[in-house]
């Protein structure tokens, strides 16, 4: 092999290394950003539970309380 080669060789290399680290750097990029959208995605879904609780919890006592006074008024009517 001559010195050519070698050097042609070697830039080659140091090319796709290059290559390769822009790579690795993207593909970290691209999997922070999947985490913090994971993320979001979770924080989201907390206060879209939050939500229904809130609003949920209010309407089940008052048909409860709605249902618990009409048997009060049948009976109390007998």
């Amino acid at each position: 092999m001559t010195e050519d080669t070698i050097l042609y060789r070697l830039d080659s290399i140091d090319k796709k290394l290059v290559d390769l680290q822009q790579l690795m750097t993207q593909t970290a990029l691209q999997e922070q950003r999947l985490q913090n959208l994971e993320i979001s995605f979770k924080e989201i879904e907390k206060k879209k539970d939050k939500n229904t609780d809130r609003w949920l919890s209010p309407l089940v006592s008052a048909v409860i309380s709605g249902i618990v006074a009409f048997i009060f008024i049948k009976i109390g009517l007998k």
